[in-house]
């Protein structure tokens, strides 16, 4: 399990590249720029990630689980068909 401080880093790495997609288009979007909002190093970031698309899969794949997370519930709940 992950210690605390790799967690932070980690959130910040994807907070950062989230707040930097809404004001910049993702191919104009560098590691530079990623760390720099990040606080961190770039070498900090591949520690990481290998690279900007391996950050945005990591992302799209937490929305999906998160996804299904929320709608779990929705399916106990369903009646079954008669």
């Amino acid at each position: 399990m992950p210690d605390l401080r790799t967690k932070r880093t980690h959130r910040a790495i994807v907070t950062a590249f989230r707040q930097l997609l809404t004001t910049t288009p993702f191919d104009k979007v560098t590691i530079n720029d990623i760390a720099e909002s990040a606080l961190i190093n770039r070498s900090t970031f591949y520690v990481h990630f290998l690279d900007k698309y391996d950050l945005l899969q990591h992302i799209f794949e937490d929305v999906l689980i998160q996804e299904q997370i929320d709608t779990s519930h929705i399916d106990q709940h369903r009646p079954t068909p008669v």
